[in-house]
């Protein structure tokens, strides 16, 4: 609620003590699984703090905290969660790279999300989240790309993500979200012809 209200001090410190909880209750717990998620969502909030604070740097060593729980999660390719967290890391972690000017290692992390976001969504099909998400990955790559100045990239990310979304909109014409992002995905692809 209080970042919800941009009162980020405090949403800061009411993310640090759920961490400092979180991490309490992985040390005792240390192969549960779902505590081990819990206590890297913990680390993106604080994350996701730092970063509207304007401090990229540590916003980004509280995402890799998060991604080295869930890539040793991830291993186990059964548990999609995990790996379904560690691909949202992978792309905070990218876009913390392209706020500091790292536009390489942004696009490799947004590639990475991107290709464990589409085998999850290949084990699903008729899952929409989860095709939501891969177009939400094709949309932050073609950013990195466009980062890096390569156009072309940009262009065929943003027009996958766009026929993505296209065909979720046509299945459900109350998905509003998937309205959202073809409206998102269109702009998109204007800014890089332009």
């Amino acid at each position: 609620v209080q970042a919800t209200m941009r009162d980020l001090a405090p949403a800061l410190a009411s993310y640090r003590r759920s961490l400092a909880i979180a991490e309490k209750l992985a040390t005792g717990s240390p192969a549960d699984r779902d505590l081990l998620r819990t206590l890297a969502s913990a680390h993106y909030r604080v994350g996701d703090a730092l970063r509207q604070m304007g401090d990229p740097r540590h916003a980004g060593e509280s995402f890799r905290k998060a991604i080295a729980v869930l890539e040793r999660l991830a291993v186990d390719a059964s548990d999609r969660e995990s790996r379904r967290l560690l691909a949202r890391g992978y792309k905070r972690l990218g876009t913390v790279h392209a706020d500091l000017g790292d536009v390489q290692e942004s696009v490799a992390l947004q590639e990475r999300a991107l290709g464990l976001n589409e085998a999850l969504a290949g084990a699903d099909a008729l899952n929409m989240s989860l095709r939501n998400e891969v177009a939400m990955s094709h949309v932050d790559l073609g950013r990195a790309y466009l980062g890096d100045n390569r156009f072309a990239e940009a262009l065929r990310s943003y027009r996958r993500a766009q026929a993505i979304s296209a065909s979720m909109a046509a299945a459900d014409p109350s998905n509003a979200q998937a309205r959202w992002l073809l409206g998102l995905e269109h702009n998109s692809i204007g800014y890089v012809l332009t």
